[in-house]
């Protein structure tokens, strides 16, 4: 089935400066929600001229080789890249001038795989006690609605990099994200997160408290 999603998000950094991120390939696919789903390959190096490619090993339901190419180049306001090789794919990537930075838009077509089908009207029901599905009663949405969330959390994931200050601490947490955080899979990266979320919590815990002590310290002396 083939699925059509949009998103945009603005961004505070000039229209160069984000077209330069969106060229970094592997950058750009490790901001994505469903990376680790796929292995990156290689890209060649006139990337991101018309007629060059990147190469992906998608893992699921089974190793595949998926090239996609660049279509047009128009620096530094739209990148459409399309797939030569693997499942249909298009995608255009729109940068366009916006208050004082930038918007950033994708339009993205894509082949997804069919759902799985009903179970047939003469099936017999399955037992409830045996159906997880049935027992927590999980909701599955259609592939053309996940694609559209994903492809709003890639959008949205791409202006908030793009937007870390360029101050020392938002390049120090821009080198984390880049040497530690990005380059794992998606869930991994949530619990990492949260990790740091906690022991954040924790520290300035600590700091309020020794502060808080030395309070009470300075006026019962």
């Amino acid at each position: 089935m083939r699925a059509e999603s949009s998103a945009e998000i603005a961004v505070s950094v000039p229209p160069a400066e984000l077209f330069s991120l969106l060229c970094q390939t592997r950058l750009r696919c490790q901001l994505a929600p469903d990376w680790g789903e796929y292995d990156f390959l290689d890209v060649d190096p006139e990337f991101p001229a018309p007629g060059s490619a990147y190469r992906l090993q998608l893992k699921q339901p089974q190793p595949e080789l998926w090239e996609i190419g660049v279509e047009a180049c128009e620096p530094p306001h739209r990148l459409v890249l399309v797939s030569r090789q693997g499942p249909a794919y298009r995608a255009e990537w729109l940068v366009e001038p916006f208050e004082t930075g930038c918007r950033l838009r994708l339009e993205e077509q894509i082949e997804l795989p069919e759902p799985p089908l009903a179970e047939a009207a003469g099936d017999p029901p399955r037992a409830q006690s045996d159906d997880l599905e049935s027992m927590f009663q999980v909701t599955r949405q259609p592939p053309a609605q996940v694609r559209q969330k994903l492809v709003a959390e890639w959008v949205g994931s791409i202006g908030r990099y793009a937007d870390l200050p360029n101050s020392k601490l938002g390049r120090g947490f821009k080198w984390l994200m880049d040497r530690y955080i990005l380059r794992q899979r998606a869930e991994q990266r949530r619990v990492t997160l949260i990790l740091l979320g906690i022991e954040m919590v924790m520290f300035l815990a600590f700091v309020f408290s020794a502060i808080a002590l030395g309070l009470i310290w300075g006026l019962f002396r």
